[in-house]
């Protein structure tokens, strides 16, 4: 299995169920923290009444994820989505995060930082969380869904690392639970110069998540000896992002 591709699949379209992968018309899906669902996964993984478990997200380590001022927090929004991840992980035992960490270590050439971020998201809800309302085996459909929920999550990061970087500027939108971010780099078209500020830009999106990304290993550090080894895999294969993009930036000789 492939994490980033299981990811890339199920959000290429808003019809496609983040837990079995098929395309449904809109009357026959729901929506879960940001990830539609079809009605028939939706009961079958207990969806409904989900929320309600007992758990204890780790709000603090969202509030770093986010890039929330001291002393505040994250609107209610990407409070629900990150708790809805720890809570569906609370499901299911830790153990699943080894074999998640190995199949997302060996990568593929279309791997990136993002990818490497929505597993880390899942994976340490699954070490922090899993085992806590149940020890069922992470493999199917719940893999795939812990996996979309991580990716949504992962998105909310990924807006904040362009905050990060003045990339993009966000506000409190109505009624208050939201962000609202507005991209603030012109998109470049055929203007060499446009671009290459676009190029620029998005070096320093990928710098700042990893960031993120680095947060999250420590995160998952030291919980599970099964998961040391392949935890380190994806932790070089986020280092070896980061060195290709600064190659990259780097001034050719003769320029």
């Amino acid at each position: 299995m492939d994490p980033a591709k299981t990811i890339a699949g199920a959000l290429a379209s808003a019809h496609s169920c983040g837990a079995c992968g098929l395309t449904f018309a809109d009357t026959e899906l729901r929506d879960f923290a940001g990830v539609p669902v079809c009605v028939e996964d939706y009961r079958s993984l207990e969806l409904l009444t989900l929320l309600e478990l007992p758990a204890k997200p780790d709000f603090d380590l969202l509030n770093r994820l986010l890039s929330v001022p001291a002393g505040a927090d994250a609107p209610a929004g990407p409070r629900r989505r990150f708790g809805a991840l720890w809570r569906f992980a609370s499901r299911y035992a830790p153990g699943g995060a080894e074999p998640l960490l190995t199949a997302a270590a060996r990568g593929t050439p279309g791997t990136g930082m993002q990818e490497v971020t929505w597993v880390l998201l899942s994976v340490v809800a699954l070490l922090r969380a899993g085992g806590s309302n149940g020890t069922r085996p992470l493999d199917g459909k719940p893999l795939s869904l812990v996996l979309n929920l991580g990716a949504r999550v992962g998105l909310d990061v990924a807006w904040a690392a362009m905050m990060d970087t003045n990339i993009a500027k966000r506000e409190l939108g109505e009624p208050g639970d939201e962000w609202v971010y507005e991209d603030l780099v012109a998109v470049a078209g055929a203007d060499l110069q446009r671009l290459a500020a676009e190029k620029e830009a998005f070096g320093r999106y990928i710098r700042a998540l990893k960031v993120k990304v680095d947060i999250l290993v420590k995160e998952a550090e030291g919980v599970r000896d099964d998961v040391d080894i392949p935890l380190e895999m994806l932790a070089r294969t986020a280092d070896e992002i980061l060195a290709a993009f600064s190659m990259m930036d780097r001034p050719s000789k003769g320029s």
